[in-house]
């Protein structure tokens, strides 16, 4: 159980409030549920859940909830960082969905992409390998490989690699997903979709890559013959 400050401001004209205008705190008490974007779930004494932006709560509650989200050291609540950048973040321990974890900081975003299709009852998958198209059979992927592709589908609302590609027919699409480079060593760095971080975790990490996609630079265009992946596994199928 915790409580929440919440500033309530009414935004009425300065006419209408006079020389008595304050600003207004009442407190919620209750538990914590979950994260929704920016969103913080509370339910509350009466069994209620309450959706509150994390932008209203007081710093206290905002590094309770960091603590919740695991991105602080157990037992303690660590103050977030002003800027967003993953460069300013804490090691911490990071899980993925497959069950492996690695402790390290994150140190930069990224993106990568597949394309996903299917021909005679059989679904193919295409990567860029050492900058060179290359496409499987899904079946044939194992473990981690096979991992990222279901669990970018599920991240988007696109249903299971057997719903999406009957959807799509005879030709193929690209998923686009984003990635987090994890620094786990002096000189070493691990790069994993954020979808194949635990629930919790990869919800944090979102959040932190849109506030960090927001102060970059615009990027340029893929330069012209970069070979697009849904054209090489359409010609492929």
């Amino acid at each position: 159980m915790f409580r929440i400050a919440i500033a309530m401001v009414l935004f009425l004209s300065a006419a209408a409030l006079g020389q008595d205008a304050r600003i207004w705190r009442i407190e919620i008490q209750g538990t914590y549920e979950g994260i929704d974007g920016d969103k913080v779930r509370i339910k509350n004494a009466q069994g209620k859940v309450l959706t509150l932006n994390i932008s209203m709560l007081c710093a206290e509650d905002k590094q309770y909830i960091q603590q919740k989200l695991g991105l602080g050291t157990q037992g303690t609540r660590t103050k977030a960082p002003k800027e967003p950048q993953a460069t300013k973040r804490k090691s911490f321990t990071f899980q993925l969905v497959t069950g492996e974890k690695l402790t390290g900081r994150m140190v930069t975003f990224g993106e990568d992409k597949f394309s996903i299709g299917r021909r005679a009852g059989k679904v193919y998958v295409g990567r860029m390998v050492d900058g060179k198209p290359q496409a499987a059979a899904y079946e044939n992927l194992k473990g981690y490989d096979k991992a990222v592709v279901d669990e970018a589908l599920k991240a988007k609302g696109l249903g299971t690699v057997d719903e999406y590609t009957k959807k799509l027919g005879l030709k193929a699409e690209t998923v686009k997903y984003p990635t987090v480079t994890i620094a786990t060593g002096a000189e070493a760095e691990q790069v994993h979709p954020i979808h194949m971080l635990i629930e919790k975790q990869a919800a944090a990490v979102r959040t932190i890559h849109g506030k960090w996609l927001a102060e970059q630079p615009p990027q340029p265009k893929e330069p012209e013959g970069e070979p697009d992946l849904r054209s090489f596994i359409n010609r492929a199928l």
